[in-house]
């Protein structure tokens, strides 16, 4: 049992990392070419909303930064965590280049809530001693979700259903 609460703390941070970035950053544009296929767009059609995620995150993330220092960072990564789900799961339902465009901007708002800032606050009130140490924990999640979650919607691919893919995204 891990008596230090810290070290728990750290946990959860970092499989909220682990997840949010593994599936947002390093996973989402494996279904490229099935978007390409299913709606007949074309490459920089289906590169448009990453480029709107990354515009949104950008200008979410001073506003989310003033919202973690009046409230709850607990509770501004959940609304964080809300809206990522919503997204992988509306990701899963889109028809349209604007819908997914939307889907993308909201993603890029809840990762602006429940990423590297939100994170990285509390593991600072959390770790005075060893910080370094749970920094790189914390940091290593990113490219431990890099690693899993592409694996994952891979073989889901690969059975043919993108769609689904997205939906079991959203439930982890």
């Amino acid at each position: 049992m891990i008596k230090d609460r810290r070290w728990l703390v750290l946990l959860g941070l970092s499989l909220t990392y682990a997840v949010t970035n593994g599936i947002l950053v390093h996973t989402l544009p494996l279904l490229y070419p099935q978007l390409i296929d299913s709606f007949g767009w074309s490459q920089s059609e289906v590169t448009l909303p990453a480029t709107i995620f990354l515009i949104a995150n950008a200008l979410t993330s001073i506003p989310a930064g003033m919202m973690l220092d009046k409230f709850s960072p607990i509770k501004i990564i959940g609304v964080g965590l809300l809206a990522i789900i919503g997204g992988l799961f509306a990701f899963s339902q889109v028809q349209t280049l604007w819908q997914l465009v939307a889907v993308y901007a909201l993603m890029a708002a809840g990762l602006s809530a429940c990423g590297l800032v939100s994170n990285m606050l509390v593991l600072s009130r959390w770790f005075v001693h060893l910080r370094g140490r749970a920094t790189g924990i914390l940091l290593m999640s990113s490219s431990a979700g890099g690693t899993v979650f592409p694996l994952i919607l891979g073989s889901l691919i690969e059975g043919g259903n993108w769609r689904l893919g997205m939906q079991v995204m959203s439930i982890m």
